[in-house]
């Protein structure tokens, strides 16, 4: 028998339990930045240029299944966390039932639209018709493994809202390798290109769901599960409403996305190409924010279950402190070596040289976005979603459309995406704090410390 040991986030010192809890969790998001790019690497390398094309193309629909699959994941680990928070068993028992029997329907259903309708809605994407037949089988054998998908993501975050954020650092370390592994025999050795890739991926969320089953079985022991193995549909459609706002705010960030690269595709190659390098380095530098803010969350459900108020509001500070901390190290190394980072990318002194003024600017800008994450996390732990759904439209919008009004209108150059980033986080700050204040004074006084 797996053990695995849970951690009560609802007492003891407030910055040690988030360090302890927040470090795996940066890690593995790490870990997964970097495995990506390796697996790119591979890809790229040995598919040739239009089997690359058509998994580039596929992404666009990936990421749209992978939100709803993410989102039932997020909106389970606020739910169970408060009640784990709560001491409450019988309602964490309905709670992981339920949000499982969610997520199958959501994932098995979304595998079966998308593998019968590959082919006309790529079509609808404008894919090429010389990738349109490897994209749709790209498509079809990932969907097959959406379900492995969902079973690694909802068991991974049953055990982080239970506070243990190790354990699945240790699986994701071996699921990652073994995929770097299978896309080597697959792709390289065995030469079966596109399919090579997508068979590696299903396998790897495969055992990755396997590996975590033990540690989810001795703990599901430990709640005597099988006394509930009902499921229950009120519950299962709160999870369903959770995560299809989840879903749409991370939809919005990548039409944000789309939306700025779209404005950045006027300003010539060469700042496509600064864009894009900058982006990378973005992605590494933003990990630590977005992990700050989802261990807020769990934090804060597990305290608002026990009725903690006090530590609620001492887990903002906390995590305000490391987050500004964190952004005061990154301009550090951005003035020190963000040259020599890009350098790694590309050998283009004018692509560097204009990176290196983006990163500049951006690294001060990152001060106001610790704010908005820290926000972001306190009305996810609080289940306010649509909070941060209307706000994350408000950042996008305002960030689109600046960045379009300084470019086109007043020539600013490739500096209007930061400068627009700027905007976008004052407008969303300016939507998020009135409400943070607001609930702080209301919601969560409403719970007396026990």
């Amino acid at each position: 028998m797996v053990f695995v040991k849970t951690h009560d986030l609802t007492k003891g010192n407030i910055p040690l339990q988030l360090l302890s809890y927040l470090l795996p969790l940066i890690l593995s998001n790490y870990l997964t930045l970097t495995y990506n790019a390796v697996d790119s690497a591979i890809v790229g390398r040995y598919i040739g240029d239009l089997a690359l094309a058509a998994v580039g193309t596929s992404n666009p629909l990936m990421t749209f299944s992978l939100l709803f699959i993410n989102g039932i994941c997020l909106g389970a680990s606020i739910l169970i966390g408060k009640a784990y928070g709560a001491k409450d068993v019988a309602t964490l028992r309905r709670q992981m039932v339920s949000g499982f029997a969610a997520g199958t329907l959501v994932s098995l259903g979304l595998s079966a639209v998308l593998i019968i309708f590959a082919r006309p809605i790529l079509l609808l994407l404008q894919v090429p018709a010389a990738i349109l037949k490897d994209a749709a089988l790209y498509v079809r054998i990932i969907m097959v493994g959406l379900f492995f998908h969902f079973c690694y993501g909802y068991f991974s975050t049953v055990l982080r809202a239970m506070g243990d954020s190790q354990t699945t650092l240790f699986i994701l370390a071996v699921s990652a390798g073994l995929n770097v592994l299978g896309d080597y025999l697959f792709v390289v050795i065995f030469g079966w290109g596109i399919v090579g890739a997508a068979v590696s991926t299903v396998l790897c969320e495969l055992l990755s769901s396997l590996f975590c089953l033990p540690f989810l079985v001795s703990f599901m022991g430990k709640l005597a599960i099988k006394q509930h193995l009902a499921i229950e549909w009120p519950l299962v459609k709160k999870i369903f409403s959770f995560s299809m706002v989840s879903a749409l705010q991370q939809s919005s960030l990548q039409i944000g996305k789309l939306g700025t690269q779209a404005i950045v595709n006027t300003l010539g190659t060469t700042v496509i190409a600064t864009y894009s390098v900058s982006s990378r380095f973005e992605d590494y530098a933003m990990v630590p924010l977005s992990t700050i803010a989802y261990a807020m969350t769990i934090f804060i459900a597990q305290n608002i279950g026990a009725g903690k108020s006090a530590r609620v509001h001492r887990s903002i500070l906390v995590s305000l402190f490391f987050s500004f901390i964190y952004v005061m190290g990154f301009i550090g190394v951005v003035y020190g070596v963000s040259g020599r980072i890009l350098a790694l990318f590309t050998e283009e002194p004018a692509i560097i040289r204009l990176g290196e003024a983006y990163l500049l600017t951006m690294s001060w800008i990152y001060l106001l976005c610790a704010l908005t994450n820290v926000m972001q996390g306190f009305f996810r732990g609080l289940g306010e979603l649509s909070t941060t759904l209307y706000s994350s439209a408000v950042n996008i919008g305002v960030r689109v459309v600046s960045c379009a009004v300084l470019v086109f209108h007043f020539s600013v150059g490739f500096l209007s995406v930061a400068y627009a980033m700027l905007i976008g986080w004052i407008a969303m700050t300016c939507y998020e704090l009135p409400k943070m204040i607001s609930l702080l004074r209301r919601k969560v006084k409403l719970s007396k410390d026990k």
